[in-house]
């Protein structure tokens, strides 16, 4: 049986060999997708839940907290779904770019705050 990366590319060459698809481009990428499916997997975690019941959209969130200062906290928990669109890791930091059909936020995440584990 043939996978899509088995088959030869337009111009005659060869998929697994091909610069723009091996190394660091698609097959290291989906390599390093796939590991994490196994990681989430072997802690118990499905990766592909039936079901999410969001509290909030992004929308309602902003409309909620948009007034809260920089830096504020509260013992609030809500829930929302989206699409990461954009995430740019900064060593100990990581910033990304999450959009439901009502909106979009930037989320912040520090290991000092979520420790090493949830930091993964």
């Amino acid at each position: 049986m043939s996978s899509d990366h088995d088959l030869p590319l337009p111009d005659g060459g060869d998929a697994a060999t091909d610069d723009t698809i091996s190394g660091s481009g698609l097959v290291a990428e989906k390599a390093k997708r796939l590991q994490k499916l196994d990681t989430m997997r072997e802690a118990g975690a499905n990766p592909y839940p039936y079901r999410f019941d969001r509290s909030l959209t992004l929308h309602e969130l902003r409309a909620r907290f948009g007034d809260l200062e920089p830096g504020t906290e509260t013992p609030t928990e809500v829930a929302v779904a989206g699409r990461v669109m954009l995430l740019r890791e900064q060593g100990k930091l990581v910033f990304a770019t999450m959009r439901d059909r009502d909106g979009e936020v930037q989320l912040f995440v520090s290991k000092a705050v979520v420790g090493d584990d949830l930091f993964a």
